[in-house]
């Protein structure tokens, strides 16, 4: 696994662990299991319902990005915005998966300033924007500036 990828799966970890431990606390054993068996019926029935919260929409999409569907995962975080407009985790996390795995860099550019909207001292944004501005958007200015403020 190269520096880069270590990275990454590094990242992912450390900003997605208390969201995890959130769902793992708000599941009960029967409710994970449902989910898991009819995830895809279940999912817009809890929503309408409005049994399921942003976190376990965050948690789910965490599961599906582990699992290498970046699509499944960026839907997931929709559904949790849609339910929590100001939800500065889920944008920085979809605009990561736009940016690294799907290449959608403007929507990531666009993801990365909503959640420093939200959120101005969100570091993580920062730093994802930073890198995107400066490897992918010809931005070098602009991701050093990113950068600095994360640092």
């Amino acid at each position: 696994m190269s520096h880069k990828a270590i990275f990454w799966v590094s990242l992912i970890s450390v900003t997605t662990i208390p969201f995890i431990q959130t769902a793992k606390n708000a599941f009960t054993k029967s409710d994970n299991q449902n989910l898991i068996v009819n995830l895809s019926q279940k999912v817009p029935n809890i929503a309408q319902n409005n049994k399921v919260k942003p976190d376990k929409y965050l948690t789910l999409a965490v599961d599906k990005y582990r699992q290498g569907n970046y699509q499944a995962a960026v839907t997931n975080l929709d559904r949790a915005i849609k339910l929590k407009p100001d939800y500065a985790i889920a944008y920085d996390f979809r605009g990561l998966i736009k940016y690294q795995n799907l290449k959608d860099f403007p929507g990531a550019l666009a993801d990365f300033d909503r959640a420093l909207g939200i959120n101005p001292n969100f570091v993580t944004s920062y730093y994802n924007r930073g890198l995107l501005k400066y490897k992918k958007l010809n931005d070098q200015p602009g991701g050093i500036a990113d950068m600095k403020e994360a640092a």
